[in-house]
C-alpha cells in the first residue's frame, strides 16, 4: 500500500511538468477522401495545425467533421466519412426496361434490354454512373420491321403496305377457283422476316363420280371443288364395296377412292318338314319369291312366301308345318254356351260365360289357332269388387266400406273451394267399375274482380281461385272507402263489394273573426286537421279544431266567432261558452307510441301505445284528446304479463313487494333528508314535483 501511494504522487508530478511541442506527420483519412488541395504537397505539420478532408471524385460526406488537429505530434481522429455517389433511377426506355445489376451508385452500370419487337439503336446497350450522374445518352429501341411478303400466284393478301411493323398479320386468300393450301396467315417475326412460309393457290377439280348401279343420294353438285362432299348407294339389289361417302381432296381426286356396286343373290332355300317349296333353283337373284305349302293335316305356321332380300339372304324366316290340335279350355267358375266339341282342330270355335257373381276379363269366344293354342287367349272369371274410388279433393260422407262388392253404393261430397262435375252418389256394376263413373271435384274460380275508377288491384290474373284475395288501391290523391280487401267466396263471387276511391279535398275553412293556429295547410287532404281561434274580443260557438271528412267536408262543422252582446237590465241570462283545452303528453309506464298525433295535442287528437315486450295492456291502446283536455276513454295500464314472468306472477309479486318496499325506504330518507320527518306532504292546487308534461285535474292532491 505505501508503494502505490508513492506511484500515484510521481505520476502526478510528472503529468504537471510543461510537455515539449512535436510535428505530426502526413495524415491517412478513410477510403475515398483525400486532403483538400492547400495540404496535399506537405509532409510534415507543426503541432496544433488543423486540415481538411474531402471525399474523392464519385463520393458525397455522409457526415462527421472533414477536419483533424494536430497536438503533441498525434493527429485527432478522422470522423469524415464518404459513401459512393447514387446517380437514381435513369429515365425510362420506351419499348424497352432498364435492368440495374451492380447497382445505382457512382462506377454501376445500368442496361437496356428492348422489348420483344423491337430492337436497339446505338452501340451499346450500358450506361456508367459517373461522378455528375449517368454518363452518355440513354440508347433507344425502335420497333422490328419487315419487307412485304412474298406474292403468291392467283391470291392477293392484305393489308398491303410498304413496312410492316412486328406482330402484324398477312392474310392470304386465293382467288376464284382456287384453293388455298398451308397457312392462311403469316405474321412479321422478331427477326424482321414473314414467318411460316406463305400458301400456295391451288384449282382443285374433281370429276362427277361414275358408280356403275348407284345413285348420288347427298352432297354437292358439280362443279366439285376442294373438300365438296357427295353420297352415294347402291341401287337395290346391290350390295356396295367401299366407302359411301367420297370427298374432294387438294389433288383434285375422291377420297377414299370409289365404291363398287355388286349384284346380290342367294343360296336356295331351307326345306322344311311336313313342306315343300318351289321354284326350285341352284341360285336366286335378288327379290326372287318362293312359296312354302303343308302337307295333309298340317297347317303352316309361319309366312307362306319369303324372297331373297339386300341381305343376300331369304327373308322373313320359312314357316313350319304343324299338325293343329287345341286342348279342352279350362276357365274356372265359367261355362260353354256353344260352340265345337273335342277333339278341337284348326278354326275350332267356342264361347264360354261366367257364372253368376263373377265378371269376365278377356274375349268370351275363342278359336283354335294353327299353334294349337286358344285366341285370342283364355279368360277369366273374377268375383265382381270395385277399387276404392279416389276422388281428388272429395271426401266420404255415406255408404259402404272396403272391399265394395257388385252393387255397393257410395255418396262423396267436394271439400270448401271445390265444386262437383259429375253424381256423387256412386254403385259398383257388374263389370267392377262405379257407375255413373267417378265425378271430379274442380276448384272454385271467380272472374277477375270489377275495376274501380281511379284505382287498381292486385293480383291482377284472368281466373281466380277459391279463398284468393284481392286488394285494391287507390291512385295518388285519392282515398279508399270501403274494404281494401275482397275475396273469391265459395259461390264464384268477390265479397263484400269492392270499395271505391274518393278524390278528398276539403276547401280552406272560411270563418270570420277567427285565426289558424295549428294544423295542416292547404291542399286539405282526408283526416287533415286544423285548429282555429277567434280573435280577441269574440266568442267561438262550436269546436275550434276540425277534420277533413270522407265526404270532402270538415267535421264537425265550422264554428263561428261573435262579439258577446250586453246583457237586459231586465233579464239575466247566462251563457257559458264551453272552453276547450288541449292535452297533454300520456304517461304509461312501461309502454311505447307506435303512431297517431304529433304533439301538441288539440281537441280529437289521436294516439296508440303498445305495452313494451313481458307486458299486457289492460284497457284501450288508442286515445282522444276530449273538451275537457283529459284523454278517452282513459290512460290504460301495462302490467306484467304471467306467461313470461313464470310460476303464475309469483316472481312478479316477489319483484313488485321488493321495489315497493324500495320506494317507501326512499320517500322517508328523502323526507328526513330535506324536510324533517315525515317525508311526504300534501297541498292542494301546487304543481311542484310534478313533471312538466303532466296537467293535474283541478282540485287534485299534489305530492311535494
Amino acid at each position: 500500500m505505501p508503494y502505490l501511494v508513492k506511484g500515484v504522487t510521481l505520476l502526478l508530478l510528472l503529468s504537471s511538468l510543461p510537455t515539449q511541442a512535436q510535428d505530426c506527420t502526413r495524415p491517412i483519412g478513410r477510403n475515398n477522401m483525400n486532403l483538400k488541395d492547400e495540404y496535399i504537397l506537405l509532409d510534415t505539420f507543426p503541432d496544433g495545425t488543423k486540415v481538411s478532408f474531402a471525399c474523392a471524385v464519385g463520393h458525397v460526406s455522409a457526415g462527421g467533421s472533414a477536419s483533424i488537429i494536430c497536438t503533441a505530434g498525434s493527429w485527432s481522429p478522422v470522423r469524415l466519412k464518404c459513401e459512393r455517389r447514387s446517380c437514381g433511377a435513369a429515365e425510362e426506355v420506351p419499348n424497352g426496361y432498364v435492368d440495374y445489376p451492380q447497382g445505382i451508385e457512382f462506377g454501376d452500370e445500368l442496361v437496356v434490354t428492348c422489348n420483344a419487337g423491337f430492337r436497339l439503336v446505338g452501340k451499346t446497350n450500358k450506361r456508367l454512373c459517373g461522378a455528375q450522374g449517368w454518363m452518355g445518352r440513354m440508347p433507344e429501341c425502335e420497333v422490328v420491321t419487315c419487307d412485304p411478303p412474298p406474292p403468291v400466284q392467283n391470291s392477293t393478301f392484305r393489308p398491303d403496305k410498304e413496312v410492316y411493323q412486328y406482330g402484324e398479320v398477312v392474310e392470304y386468300s386465293c382467288q376464284q377457283d382456287y384453293t388455298l393450301s398451308g397457312s392462311r396467315t403469316i405474321s412479321c417475326s422478331a427477326d424482321g422476316r414473314f414467318e411460316p412460309s406463305p400458301p400456295t393457290c391451288i384449282k382443285v377439280h374433281c370429276e362427277e363420280p361414275v358408280i356403275a348401279n348407284a345413285k348420288w343420294i347427298w352432297g354437292f353438285r358439280p362443279p366439285h371443288g376442294y373438300q365438296s362432299t357427295v353420297m352415294y348407294m347402291c341401287k337395290p339389289g346391290y350390295t356396295m364395296i367401299g366407302e359411301p361417302t367420297l370427298t374432294c381432296g387438294i389433288d383434285s381426286q375422291w377420297s377414299p377412292g370409289l365404291p363398287t356396286c355388286q349384284l346380290v343373290t342367294c343360296d336356295p332355300p331351307p326345306t322344311i318338314v311336313n313342306g315343300i317349296f318351289h321354284p326350285k333353283k341352284e341360285s336366286y337373284d335378288y327379290s326372287d319369291i318362293v312359296e312354302y305349302c303343308c302337307q295333309k293335316d298340317y297347317t303352316l305356321s309361319g309366312s307362306s312366301s319369303i324372297y331373297c332380300s339386300a341381305h343376300g339372304r331369304f327373308e322373313p324366316a320359312p314357316p313350319t308345318c304343324i299338325m293343329v290340335q287345341c286342348e279342352e279350355p279350362v276357365i274356372r267358375n265359367a261355362e260353354w254356351i256353344w260352340g265345337s266339341r273335342p277333339p278341337y282342330g284348326h278354326q275350332s270355335t267356342v264361347t264360354y260365360m261366367c257364372k253368376p257373381g263373377y265378371t269376365m276379363i278377356g274375349e268370351s269366344t275363342l278359336t283354335c289357332g294353327r299353334d294349337g293354342q286358344w285366341s285370342p287367349g283364355l279368360p277369366t272369371c273374377q268375383l265382381i269388387q270395385c277399387e276404392e274410388p279416389v276422388i281428388t279433393n272429395a271426401e266420404w260422407i255415406w255408404g259402404s266400406r272396403p272391399p265394395h262388392g257388385y252393387q255397393s253404393m257410395v255418396t262423396y261430397m267436394c271439400k270448401p273451394g271445390y265444386t262437383m262435375i259429375g253424381e256423387s252418389a256412386l254403385t259398383c256394376g257388374r263389370d267392377g267399375q262405379w257407375s255413373p263413373g267417378l265425378p271430379t271435384c274442380q276448384p272454385l274460380t271467380c272472374d277477375p274482380p270489377p275495376p274501380v275508377k281511379n284505382s287498381t288491384f292486385r293480383p291482377d290474373k284472368e281466373i281466380y281461385l277459391y279463398g284468393d284475395v284481392v286488394e285494391y288501391s287507390c291512385q295518388q290523391d285519392y282515398t279508399l272507402s270501403g274494404s281494401r280487401t275482397i275475396s273469391c267466396s265459395a259461390d264464384g263471387r268477390f265479397e263484400p263489394s269492392p270499395p271505391t276511391c274518393i278524390k278528398v279535398q276539403c276547401e280552406e275553412p272560411v270563418i270570420a273573426n277567427a285565426d289558424w293556429i295549428w294544423g295542416s295547410r292547404p291542399p286539405h287532404g282526408y283526416q287533415s286537421t286544423v285548429t282555429y281561434q277567434c280573435r280577441s274580443g269574440y266568442t267561438m260557438i262550436g269546436e275550434p279544431t276540425l277534420t277533413c271528412g270522407i265526404d270532402s267536408q270538415w267535421s264537425p262543422g265550422l264554428p263561428t266567432c261573435h262579439r258577446p252582446t250586453t246583457p237586459k237590465t231586465t233579464t239575466t241570462t247566462t251563457t257559458t261558452t264551453p272552453s276547450v283545452r288541449g292535452c297533454e303528453e300520456p304517461l304509461i309506464t312501461n309502454a311505447e307510441r307506435i303512431g297517431g298525433t304529433q304533439p301538441p295535442y288539440g281537441y280529437q287528437s289521436l294516439v296508440t301505445y303498445q305495452c313494451k315486450p313481458g307486458y299486457k295492456m289492460i284497457g284501450e291502446p288508442t286515445l282522444t284528446c276530449g273538451r275537457d283536455g283529459e284523454w278517452s276513454p282513459g290512460l290504460p295500464e301495462c302490467q306484467a304479463d304471467s306467461d313470461t314472468t313464470g310460476n303464475n306472477g309469483n316472481s312478479l309479486a316477489l319483484g313488485l313487494g321488493i321495489g315497493l318496499t324500495l320506494v317507501i325506504v326512499a320517500l322517508v330518507f328523502c323526507g328526513w333528508y330535506f324536510y324533517g320527518f315525515p317525508c311526504i306532504k300534501t297541498k292542494r292546487g301546487s304543481r311542484s314535483g310534478i313533471p312538466d308534461n303532466v296537467v293535474p285535474k283541478d282540485g287534485e292532491d299534489v305530492a311535494l
